[in-house]
């Protein structure tokens, strides 16, 4: 189910290599229910364009069964790991 009504602002930390100075990036997506980090980055991935319009490079992370929930493709979320979430 989704709503055009709300979205999830995304802030993401990029940089253009690893020893260029790191920059954040913003973007709105749509809300679904029971959406979760992944899902969002998948939307930005398949709709690269950021809050002011602006159409950039899509985000990428290391992922393996997309199943979403082993943890192997935690990230840091607010300066914290982010833990699996055991279903």
């Amino acid at each position: 189910m989704m709503s055009e009504d709300k979205t999830v602002r995304v802030i993401i930390t990029r940089q253009a290599g690893p020893n260029a100075t790191p920059y954040e990036e913003s973007f709105d997506v749509p809300y679904r229910q029971n959406m979760n980090v992944i899902s969002a980055l998948m939307a930005i991935r398949r709709h690269p364009v950021n809050t002011k319009g602006e159409e950039t490079s899509a985000p990428q992370w290391e992922m393996n069964c997309l199943e979403e929930v082993c943890g192997a493709c935690s990230m840091v979320i607010n300066g914290n790991r982010a833990k699996p979430v055991r279903r």
